[in-house]
This record gives structure tokens, sequence and C-alpha cells, in this order.
């Protein structure tokens, strides 16, 4: 199972929040984007529930501002 969520962060807690999202295990990737979100991190879980609980936790930190999610469906093309 596979999401992507974006996310507003806090600048004063900007290291803080990068380290958080950096220790979690199904987070290959988090980029910086522009736009009205700052970051977009890739997830990826074994199943729904545990995609469901890692978005959670995200949604939770304390340097994040908002959220907004996409579930992964199918890929069309990963290279």
């Amino acid at each position: 199972m596979r999401a992507h969520v974006m996310m507003t962060t806090l600048p004063k807690l900007l290291d803080e929040t990068n380290e958080a999202l950096a220790a979690i295990p199904e987070l290959p990737g988090v980029y910086a984007i522009a736009g009205e979100y700052d970051r977009i991190a890739m997830v990826e879980a074994p199943s729904l529930e545990r995609l469901n609980d890692v978005i959670d936790a995200i949604g939770r930190m304390e340097g994040i501002g908002r959220t907004m999610s996409a579930v992964v469906l199918a890929t069309r093309l990963r290279r």
C-alpha cells in the first residue's frame, strides 16, 4: 500500500520535524515542494491499517500544520 502525504510545516520546528519524519521507516522519501504545501512524503506500508497509522502519526507531529493524503490505487508508470 502506498500514499502521498502533503504537509505544511512550522518553520520554527523544521529541524525537529525533519528528524521525526526521517525516523519513520515507512517513508522512503520526503521532498520539499512549492505551493500550498511545504513537503510531500511517500509512504509505503504492508497494510491499509499500517498506512493509516503512519498517516495519522504524521498529522499528530508537533511541527506539522496540516496534511492532505492521497492513497495510490494503481501504478500506471514506474521507472
